[in-house]
């Protein structure tokens, strides 16, 4: 409830947020452009085996998820995340994309591998530099509670333009890499690398002319480091150390040395972290679209007609559907859902996770009929279709939850934390793909569908016991107010919470 006689206009759109919504299209474009073409590029390009390039994509994502970690503490502790952004992403991510155009030239082939290589570093550490950054620097623009509705809508636009950036870069870069010749070479992968370069020059555009009309906040120390360190010396103390003082957490015993806030909203992150490892589980699925799916779109037909569509274009479907979803889940499915009692953000996140296992056993359904005929891709699209479902109900609904549950200063690190989730699924793909053990695809796509369904039993176990918190922000003083922590169970309706709370004041 806002004081004073004139209450204050929630705004939906800050001035700040159509930058930042171009400079999230042209950066996605920029490295997941790189990503749709990556496991064929690897596989015609460098010579290597289905196996080895769904693997090295998937390591690719694996190290882009896991520098989130070093992206959240930079920008928490030195350059801010206006800052981190546009050195990290921007410039780093596109020295990558320099490397990899200027390095897939086939007058200099035989350094080809080592150009490939340094240019996917780059760009890696450019996505980890963004990936906890982006959705924070947005939130940043919008006053919690006061806004919610307008970074809810944010969000799933970053969702779109990160999907939207997908769909261009499914739609030229495959058509060039067939139909465009250079350097002596039957394809052109130096013009399409060059595109993406192009497309950070816009993006840098776009953040450095938005950054007029944004909140740009400082830097407020290394959050994931205290963090971290909070968690092992409450761990170390009450578990190794004993002390004869009793508190009544075990995080309590770190106040001395981190001080209580710190240790407050420590116990608040790590009981959002709690949810995470299920979603670990789910991650493992998300990435294989444009990998494991895209060769077994290889073994089908693609002939419309007199065009014939690539195997690399294929996740067009799940790009175009994701896009589609975010706000058909917004504007229809989250409300006819809520008739049948699937009201929360948790709750939504469980049926996504339990669509996205049913996409791989119709992927593993697919499967078995293409190992014994010939079939036409069109059968893969409603896979598809089901897996970009799934999707968006999970990290739509979830970076929702997180963000207004997280402490204001340490919404990085959970994103952070999330990028890790991502990474690690990703790390786990290509641990089984490098292996090679499973004779047909089909029973792969089935282990993971089985693996999904048990993590999604675990989460929700775990959510029907979260206890949500009501935040209000003090932008005067540059505060939080945690209105209350045990208000309900992760399962019951967010706007009875509010109303609850309203009754206790």
């Amino acid at each position: 409830m806002t004081e004073g006689p004139v209450a204050e206009k929630a705004r939906q759109f800050p001035k700040s947020v159509p930058f930042i919504l171009v400079y999230a299209l042209c950066e996605r474009y920029s490295s997941m452009g790189v990503a749709a073409i990556l496991a064929i590029f690897l596989n015609t390009k460098l010579g290597l085996s289905e196996g080895t390039s769904t693997a090295i994509y998937h390591y690719f994502y694996f190290a882009s998820y896991f520098f989130a970690i070093i992206g959240a503490i930079v920008a928490d502790n030195w350059f801010g995340r206006f800052k981190t952004l546009l050195v990290g992403m921007s410039i780093l991510g596109g020295i990558g994309n320099f490397l990899l155009a200027i390095g897939t030239v086939e007058y200099w082939d035989y350094l080809m591998g080592a150009f490939t290589a340094l240019g996917l570093i780059f760009i890696s550490v450019g996505v980890g530099c963004l990936e906890p950054n982006l959705p924070a620097y947005s939130g940043d623009q919008y006053r919690i509670p006061l806004e919610e509705k307008g970074f809810a809508l944010c969000i799933g636009l970053l969702f779109i333009m990160q999907n939207a950036a997908r769909v261009i870069a499914m739609l030229v870069g495959p058509v060039l890499r067939s139909n465009t010749k250079c350097f002596g070479a039957v394809d052109c992968y130096p013009l399409i690398f060059g595109i993406f370069v192009g497309a950070k020059v816009i993006a840098i555009s776009s953040l450095v002319i938005g950054k007029k009309f944004a909140v740009v906040r400082l830097p407020e120390g290394n959050m994931f480091v205290k963090v971290c360190g909070t968690i092992w010396l409450g761990f170390k103390t009450k578990f190794f150390i004993r002390p004869k003082a009793k508190r009544d957490h075990w995080l309590e015993y770190a106040e001395d040395k981190y001080g209580p806030s710190i240790v407050a909203d420590t116990k608040r992150i790590l009981y959002i972290l709690t949810l995470l490892p299920p979603l670990v589980i789910t991650a493992t699925l998300y990435f294989q679209q444009a990998s494991r799916w895209v060769f077994q779109s290889r073994q089908m037909n693609g002939q419309v007609g007199n065009y014939t569509i690539k195997p690399d274009q294929m996740p067009l479907v799940n790009a175009i559907s994701t896009a589609i979803f975010v706000p058909f889940c917004e504007y229809a499915l989250n409300p006819l859902i809520a008739k049948v009692g699937i009201k929360t953000n948790l709750q939504r996140v469980v049926l996504g996770g339990f669509l996205s296992g049913t996409a791989f056993v119709i992927a593993a359904l697919l499967q078995f009929q293409v190992d014994r005929q010939d079939l036409h891709m069109v059968w893969q699209v409603p896979q598809h279709m089901v897996l970009a479902l799934g999707e968006v109900l999970v990290y739509v609904q979830f970076l929702q939850f997180a963000y207004t549950q997280a402490p204001r200063q340490m919404k990085s690190v959970l994103q952070a934390f999330f990028s890790m989730v991502i990474g690690g699924g990703n790390l786990i793909v290509a641990l089984i793909a490098s292996t090679e053990i499973f004779e047909s695809m089909a029973y792969e796509y089935l282990m993971f569908a089985g693996i999904v369904y048990i993590a999604m039993i675990a989460f929700t176990i775990l959510a029907a016991r979260y206890k949500y918190v009501v935040v209000e922000t003090d932008d005067k003083k540059n505060d939080e107010i945690v209105k209350s922590n045990d208000l309900n169970g992760g399962f019951e309706d967010e706007d009875k919470v509010k109303e609850k709370y309203d009754t206790r004041l």
